[in-house]
């Protein structure tokens, strides 16, 4: 299936560690799947020894997590991020990655993210035979970078171009966006 439903969007997940480090990981089965509350899908698997993955345990602990969009120049970021690390290790502090302050959020975000959500969790379920974990977490503040937002008109946008998002492919394969274009309806 990795191989076939492409291009997926990833989220790359930012949680707290039970010594207080950041765990920092990206997940592509990630979705949107409710307006009203608004709230996105993680499918987060296990490691390899049958134990859960950092992520996935840090959620159902702590209850927050700040998933960012990750920009087609992260990509090598975003592939070692996904790295096997030792249990409490930061990805951050291994990666050199930098965060800022998230105004109204416990957690940061990760220093020049061009899109974040602050999120909660919201409920979860375990799904197929390796106990996989569907978590829906409740988006609670957009964060947006001022380049990647235009207001024409009165009407708030997005550039698609300026957040230039990483798509995941099959294997250790990614795409970024070609030239956007609209349909209209006839």
């Amino acid at each position: 299936m990795t191989q076939v439903l492409i291009p997926r969007p990833i989220a790359w997940v930012l949680s707290q560690n039970e010594n207080q480090s950041f765990n920092l990981a990206p997940f592509s089965y990630f979705s949107g799947v409710c307006s009203n509350p608004p709230l996105i899908s993680l499918s987060i698997g296990k490691r390899k020894n049958g134990e859960p993955k950092d992520t996935r345990r840090n959620i159902l602990e702590r209850q927050h997590f700040t998933l960012h969009l990750p920009s087609v120049h992260q990509a090598q970021l975003v592939t070692d991020s996904g790295k096997d690390y030792e249990l409490g290790l930061s990805e951050l502090q291994a990666l050199n990655i930098e965060t800022e302050r998230l105004e109204g959020f416990s957690l940061p975000i990760i220093k020049g993210a061009r899109i974040a959500l602050a999120c909660e969790y919201h409920q979860h379920f375990e799904i197929g035979e390796a106990e996989q974990a569907l978590i829906l977490g409740r988006v609670l503040k957009l964060y947006a970078a001022e380049e990647v937002i235009e207001i024409e008109n009165e009407q708030f946008n997005f550039n698609s171009l300026a957040i230039d998002p990483l798509a995941r492919l099959g294997g250790q394969n990614y795409a970024g966006l070609t030239a956007p274009f609209s349909v209209a309806p006839n």
